[in-house]
C-alpha cells in the first residue's frame, strides 16, 4: 500500500496492522518472484495477450510505471473507440485494497480525465480541461476496492487523428488555500488524514499509445426552426439543407440521393440519449425539401421538440452536432380551456340618457394563462354559443373578472348571460356549463324603453332601374323577433293617413334583413314614397304593437320609370373620306322627351330581314346578327341637337352592314326595336379599289373588233384594252410612255416617245361589245421607234370613292428587223459526193432572237422542190453581245438530185417580236470523181457517180497475196543475217603480232566497227580529224604496261594474229593503245585490289611507242 508515515500515528494493531502485514508480504513476494524468474513464458503470454488486443484494434490502454495505493491511482486505464457511436470509452478501476481508511478516502475523491492530441504528461494536463469529472467511489465504502468505470467522450464530426487520454485523481477536500490537507477521520478513536491530494504517474496514468478517432463531417440540416399554428391546429417545421450551405455536398437525384426524416418528441435530442428517448418519426421526405407541416392530434396540451436529419448511404446523422434539433420545446395545445364559474349579472338604468348598464362577473380560471374571456347576450337562457339568438357582445381579458354592457334604449324584457373563455392558442369551448351562464331564474330585467319611439330608423328608398327599387332600413333596438312593413304610397305618410286607400303594403321583412327589394309595374312613369314600420311584441305586453305615427320612417319622393323610351332617328348614314382613311358616318337626333338617356349602335352584316323587303322592323335583341359596336353614347344634356359617330372602316372590304340605333333612359329601361323608317340604316360599305386586267391588241387593219393579244410590239397599230373587276364613277385617265421617256421642267422631252398628250388629261373611251366595264386606248408603234418598253400609268375611282392607280411596264417595242450575215455557203460554193454543205452565219436583233430557220431549194428531174423550215439546234450566243446569236447547219450535198448550180438555201431568223429577216444564196452541187494530179483535184465526168458493187471477200491460198509477200520478207531477213555473220568471221582473223608493234587486245573490234574488210576504216587517219579538235596530250610519260594480266588477252598457249597496217596506222593505234591500255592498267589494279582470282601472269614484251604530234 504505502508507507505508514504518510498517516498521522496511525495504531500498530488491529486492521491496521494486517493491512500493514498483508501490503509488506504482498510487496516482497512480488519483489522475489520477478527477481527469480527467468522464464520466457509470461513474456511469449504476455505477447499472445497483445497480439489478441491488436486485433481487436480500437482499445488502447495505459502501461507503465506503478504508484503506491495510497496514491489511488486509476487502473486498467483502456480507451475503445466506436465508429458506430463515433465516441470514444475510457475504462479504469479503482485499485484493490482492504485499507478502510483508504477506501474512506476513496469517497471523498475524484477522477479526472483528459483527452489531447498529444501524448500526455503532468505540464500538459495542468493546461488543459478535464472533460469528465468522475466520483472515485459514489457508494458504499465496501464497493470502493476494484469498483470499475467508464467515461465517453462524444467526438467533434470530422475528427481525423490520434488522440490521447489520460487520468488524474484529485481529493478535493482542501479548501484552505494553503495546501495542506483538511480532511480527516476517526476510527476506533484514531484520527487519519489523507497522504496525498493529487496526484499524476506518467507512466501509468497516460494511455501508453494514441487512439485513432476518424469521425463523419456533419450530414445533417441546418437551422430548424419550429411553429406551432394554433388557428389550422398544425406545426410547420423548416430548416435549412446543407447542400445549401455548401453546394453540391450530397447528391439530390439517383439512387444514392440522400432523404430527409422528421422526428417529434417530448424530450430535448442529444447524442447521447436520442437512442433511449421516445421519439416518433412523422414524415420521410425526398431530398431538397424545407419545410414541412405536422397536424397535431385532438386533445393535445404538450411542450414538443423536433429533429431533422438525413439518412445517407446507410448513415443517420443523430450526433446533433450542428442545428439540426430545436433546443427549446414549443407548446402545442389545442385544448379549449375549462368551463367559467360564478357569472352573475345585474342591471342598473340611467333614466336621464335613456339607457343602462349591466355589469357581468365572473372567477378567472387558475390553470390557465393569457386567456380570453367571451361575453354572450340572448333572450333565453344560454347553454351553446353558436345557438340562434346568441349575441357576443364583449371580449375581456385574463385577470378582468368583470364586463360592463350598456344597454341601448328601447330594450323592455328579460336578458340572459354567459361567459366562456379561450387560451393563449385560440382553443375555444363554446359550451357553456350551468355555472358559466345565468339560468332562467337569474335573468336580468333590462327597461330602456319609457324614453324610446318603437319604428326603426334610416329608412332609405332608390330607384335602382329596370322595374326594381330597392328599400333599406335599420332594425329597432330592444326587440326580438318583430317584424317590418314596408309602405308604397303617392304621398308622405302621417299618423293621419288612411292607408287602405293612399298606401300599398309592399312587403313584410323579417327583423335582422334590414332591406328589401321591391318590382315596379311595366309601364310606370310617376314620384313615389316609401315607409317602414316595426311589429313587435315586447316583455311587458302580451300583443304585438306596431307604431304607425310614420314620425321618422319614411323615405320621398323617388322616380320610379319601367316605361320604354321612343326610337331613335337616324338622319344619315353612308360612307365617306375623313383624313384619308374610310369610314361610315351616322348621324342621330337627341330625344328631348328624355334626359341623361344613353345611346348604342348595332351593327349587322348580314341581311336582318333574310331578303324578305315587305319586312322593315325587328329587334336588335331577339334578331340574329347584331352586335353592339362602339361605347354607348350618354346624353347629359338636351342642349345638343343630335350626335354623329364615325366608324372606321378596314382596308379591302366589299359589303353591305345594316346599322340601328337603340335608346336606353336614365333607369334602364332599353327600347330595343329597330325600324328602317326610323333607327336603322343600310350602307354599302366598299374600302377595296378596282382592280384591272390589261392586254394590248394588234390591229392590223385598224379595226377595234380583231386582233390578237401581244407582249412585244414592232411597227404598227394596236390598242390597249383595260377591264374592271367593278364599275368606275369616270373613266380611267391615261398616262403611255415609253420606259426611256423623260423630259425637262419646261416641258422639253429629252428621249423616249409618248402616246398620249401631255398637256391634257386623257382618258380611256369605252369599249364597245358585250363585256362590261372595259375600256380601250388606240397607238402606234413606227419603224422609227427605238427599242424600249411601254410605261402605262392608269389612274381609277369607282362608284364608292376608291381611287387607284396602276403603273404597269412592259410590252417591249421591237420595231427594228433582225439581221443576217452568213459566211457560207456563197454563190461560189462547190459541194462534190460525199461532202456536206456548211451552212454557217450569224443574226443579231436589238431585242432578241427567238428562232433561226433554213430550208433549201432543189431540182428533181428538173422539178423544183422545197424543203419545209426548219429550226436550227445549233445556236450558240456570242460572248459579248447577248443578242447575237451563231448558228450552224450541215446538210449531205449526195441529197441533191438534179446537180448544177440551181440549188439554193434560204434563212429566215425571227425576234422576239415577230419581225422577220430572210436570206437565200445559190450554190453548185456536183457528183465527181476525184483524181490526184500534181497535188490537184480534177473533175473526170458530171454524170451521177453510182458507187460500185461491192465484191465478196474470197479467202486466199498460202501461195498468193499476203502470203507471198510474208514468204519474201523472210527470205530476204535470212540473207540478211547470213551476210552478217560472214562479216563478222572475215573480220576476227588470228595473225600473230609483229615484233615493235602494239599488244592492243580489241584492234578486232574496232575494226569490225569500223566497216570490215576496208583497210582504212577505224585507222587513225580516219579519226584524225576529231583528234585535232581534243586537247593535247603529253604521252611520253605513259608508263610502259607492266606484264600483269590483260583481261582482253588470249589465253597461254595461243598466238592472236594481228594484220599489218602501215606505219602511220600502227603510230595512231600505239598512241591509242597506250591510252586504252593504262585503262586496262588500271581496271587490272582494281581487280587486285579486291581479292579476285587472277590468272596466271603473262610476260609481256614492252613496246615503245611513239608520240603523235599534231599539227598546229
Amino acid at each position: 500500500m504505502g508507507n505508514n508515515s504518510h498517516y498521522s500515528n496511525p495504531p500498530l494493531g488491529g486492521f491496521e496492522a494486517v493491512r500493514l502485514k498483508w501490503a509488506t508480504m504482498s510487496r516482497r513476494r512480488r519483489g522475489e518472484a520477478m527477481r527469480k524468474t527467468n522464464s520466457r513464458v509470461p513474456i511469449l503470454l504476455i505477447a499472445l495477450m497483445l497480439g489478441s488486443l491488436m486485433t481487436w484494434v480500437p482499445p488502447v490502454a495505459a502501461a507503465g510505471e506503478t504508484s503506491e495505493d495510497e496514491e489511488l491511482q486509476a487502473q486498467s486505464i483502456t480507451a475503445v473507440f466506436d465508429s458506430a457511436t463515433e465516441s470514444t470509452t475510457v475504462f479504469w478501476s479503482n485499485i484493490v485494497t482492504t485499507d478502510y481508511p483508504l477506501m474512506l478516502q476513496m469517497q471523498q475523491s475524484r477522477y479526472l480525465v483528459y483527452r489531447h492530441n498529444a501524448p500526455l504528461n503532468e505540464s500538459v494536463a495542468a493546461n488543459l480541461q478535464p472533460w469528465a469529472n468522475v466520483s472515485m467511489c459514489p457508494g458504499q465504502v465496501g464497493s470502493c476496492s476494484g469498483a470499475t468505470f467508464q467515461e465517453t467522450y462524444p467526438l467533434p464530426a470530422g475528427t481525423n487523428g490520434t488522440y490521447y487520454y489520460a487520468i488524474v485523481t484529485y481529493f478535493e477536500n482542501n479548501n484552505d488555500g494553503d495546501g495542506g490537507n483538511d480532511y480527516s477521520y476517526t476510527i476506533d478513536e484514531v484520527t487519519y488524514s489523507p497522504a496525498y491530494v493529487g496526484n499524476y504517474i506518467h507512466g501509468e496514468a497516460n494511455v501508453s499509445e494514441g487512439v485513432i478517432e476518424l469521425t463523419n463531417v456533419i450530414t445533417a440540416p441546418f437551422f430548424v426552426q419550429a411553429n406551432y399554428i394554433d388557428f389550422l391546429g398544425a406545426t410547420d417545421v423548416s430548416w435549412v439543407n446543407l447542400n445549401t450551405i455548401v453546394p453540391d455536398s450530397l447528391p439530390e437525384v439517383g439512387e444514392s440521393a440522400y432523404s430527409i426524416s422528421v422526428y417529434r418528441h417530448l424530450q430535448a435530442a442529444e447524442r447521447g440519449t436520442w437512442a433511449s428517448i421516445g421519439k416518433e418519426q412523422i414524415a420521410q421526405l425526398p431530398a431538397g425539401e424545407t419545410s414541412y407541416r405536422h397536424d397535431i392530434p385532438a386533445e393535445t396540451d404538450v411542450d414538443a421538440y423536433y429533429s431533422v436529419t438525413y439518412f445517407y448511404l446507410g448513415y443517420e446523422d443523430v450526433r446533433f452536432l450542428g442545428t439540426n434539433t430545436l433546443e427549446n420545446s414549443i407548446h402545442e395545445d389545442n385544448v379549449a380551456p375549462g368551463a367559467v364559474q360564478d357569472v352573475a349579472a345585474s342591471f342598473v338604468a340611467e333614466p336621464a340618457g335613456g339607457t343602462g348598464n349591466t355589469t357581468i362577473t365572473w372567477t378567472d380560471i387558475e390553470s390557465e394563462s393569457g386567456e380570453t374571456y367571451h361575453i354572450w347576450r340572448s333572450g333565453l337562457p344560454i347553454n351553446d354559443t353558436t345557438s340562434d339568438g346568441v349575441e357576443l357582445i364583449g371580449i375581456a381579458y385574463d385577470e378582468d373578472g368583470v364586463y360592463r354592457h350598456e344597454v341601448e334604449r328601447g330594450m323592455l324584457g328579460l336578458a340572459y348571460y354567459a361567459v366562456t373563455a379561450s387560451d393563449g392558442n385560440g382553443n375555444h369551448n363554446t359550451v357553456v356549463t350551468e355555472n358559466a351562464a345565468l339560468q332562467l331564474e337569474d335573468a336580468v330585467e333590462e327597461d330602456t324603453f319609457t324614453p324610446w319611439v318603437a319604428e326603426p330608423t334610416n329608412v332609405f328608398a332608390e330607384y335602382l332601374g329596370g322595374g326594381l327599387t330597392t328599400v333599406t332600413w335599420t332594425d329597432q333596438l330592444g326587440v326580438e323577433g318583430e317584424q317590418y312593413h314596408v309602405w308604397r304610397s303617392s304621398v308622405r305618410l302621417t299618423s293621419l293617413s288612411n292607408l287602405e286607400l293612399v298606401a300599398d303594403l309592399v312587403a313584410t321583412v323579417p327583423d335582422s334583413v334590414e332591406t328589401v327589394t321591391i318590382e315596379i309595374g311595366d309601364d310606370l312613369d310617376e314620384p313615389t314614397y316609401y315607409c317602414v314600420s316595426s311589429l313587435a311584441r315586447y316583455s311587458l305586453s302580451s300583443q304585438p304593437y306596431e307604431d304607425l305615427r310614420f314620425m321618422d320612417n319614411c323615405w320621398g319622393p323617388i322616380d320610379e320609370d319601367t316605361r320604354s323610351p321612343d326610337l331613335a332617328f337616324l338622319q344619315d348614314a353612308y360612307m365617306t373620306d375623313q383624313g384619308g382613311d374610310k369610314i361610315t358616318l351616322l348621324r342621330w337626333v337627341n330625344s328631348m322627351s328624355e334626359a341623361g338617356e344613353t345611346y348604342q349602335i348595332w351593327m349587322s352584316e348580314t341581311d336582318p330581314f333574310n331578303g324578305n323587303e315587305t319586312l322593315m322592323s325587328g329587334d336588335v335583341i331577339l334578331d340574329e346578327g347584331w352586335v353592339p359596336i362602339l361605347d354607348p353614347i350618354v346624353a347629359l344634356y338636351n342642349n345638343v341637337p343630335d350626335f354623329t359617330r364615325a366608324i372606321h372602316l378596314d382596308d379591302n372590304l366589299d359589303k353591305q352592314t345594316w346599322y340601328a340605333v337603340t335608346m336606353t333612359d336614365q333607369y334602364g329601361n332599353t327600347n330595343t326595336q329597330f325600324s328602317m323608317s326610323m333607327n336603322a340604316r343600310t350602307v354599302i360599305e366598299d374600302t377595296t379599289p378596282p382592280e384591272l386586267i390589261l392586254e394590248v391588241i394588234d390591229i392590223e387593219d385598224g379595226s377595234s373588233s380583231q386582233g390578237e393579244a401581244v407582249d412585244a410590239l414592232r411597227a404598227g397599230n394596236y390598242q390597249l384594252r383595260i377591264y374592271s373587276n367593278e364599275p368606275l364613277s369616270e373613266y380611267p385617265i391615261l398616262d403611255i410612255t415609253t420606259s426611256d421617256y423623260a423630259e425637262d421642267e419646261f416641258g422639253t422631252i429629252l428621249s423616249g416617245e409618248f402616246f398620249t398628250e401631255r398637256s391634257s388629261t386623257v382618258r380611256a373611251q369605252p369599249l364597245q361589245g358585250s363585256v362590261e366595264n372595259a375600256y380601250r386606248y388606240s397607238f402606234e408603234i413606227t419603224s422609227q421607234m427605238e427599242t424600249a418598253d411601254i410605261h402605262i400609268v392608269i389612274s381609277i375611282r369607282d362608284v364608292s370613292q376608291n381611287q387607284e392607280v396602276v403603273d404597269v411596264m412592259g410590252w417591249s417595242i421591237d420595231a427594228q428587223l433582225p439581221t443576217i450575215e452568213v459566211y457560207a455557203p456563197s454563190q461560189d460554193s462547190l459541194y462534190l459526193y460525199g461532202e456536206s454543205i456548211h451552212v454557217y452565219g450569224a443574226v443579231s436583233d436589238d431585242v432578241g432572237v427567238t428562232a433561226v430557220e433554213v430550208k433549201f431549194r432543189y431540182f428533181e428531174n428538173n422539178l423544183m422542190r422545197e424543203t419545209e423550215w426548219s429550226a436550227m439546234t445549233d445556236l450558240t450566243t456570242h460572248s459579248t453581245d447577248e443578242n447575237t446569236v451563231v448558228f450552224e447547219w450541215w446538210e449531205p450535198a449526195a441529197t441533191f438530185h438534179d446537180l448544177g448550180k440551181n440549188q439554193r438555201v434560204f434563212i429566215r431568223v425571227t425576234d422576239s417580236s415577230g419581225n422577220e429577216r430572210e436570206w437565200n444564196t445559190q450554190f453548185t452541187v456536183d457528183n465527181c470523181v476525184r483524181t490526184i494530179l500534181d497535188y490537184e483535184s480534177a473533175c473526170v465526168g458530171q454524170d451521177i457517180f453510182e458507187p460500185e458493187a461491192e465484191e465478196e471477200p474470197v479467202e486466199e491460198s498460202y501461195y498468193e497475196g499476203i502470203y507471198l509477200m510474208v514468204y519474201a520478207l523472210g527470205g530476204i531477213n535470212v540473207i540478211l543475217l547470213i551476210l552478217t555473220m560472214m562479216s563478222v568471221l572475215m573480220s576476227s582473223g588470228d595473225g600473230k603480232k609483229k615484233e615493235g608493234e602494239d599488244d592492243e587486245e580489241d584492234d578486232w573490234m574496232r575494226e569490225f566497227m569500223g566497216g570490215g574488210s576496208d583497210e582504212e576504216s577505224g585507222s587513225a587517219a580516219d579519226v584524225r580529224g576529231d583528234l585535232d579538235s581534243a586537247p593535247v596530250r603529253d604521252l611520253s610519260k605513259a608508263e610502259a604496261l607492266e606484264e600483269e594480266e590483260d583481261p582482253f588477252a588470249k589465253s597461254e598457249g595461243r598466238d592472236r594474229k594481228r594484220r599489218e597496217k602501215k606505219e602511220s596506222v600502227a603510230e595512231d593505234d600505239d598512241f591509242d593503245d597506250e591510252d586504252e591500255d593504262d585503262d586496262f592498267d588500271d581496271e587490272d589494279d582494281e581487280w587486285d585490289d579486291d581479292g579476285g582470282p587472277k590468272k596466271k601472269a603473262v610476260k609481256r614484251k614492252s613496246t615503245k611507242r611513239k608520240s603523235v604530234k599534231r599539227k598546229k
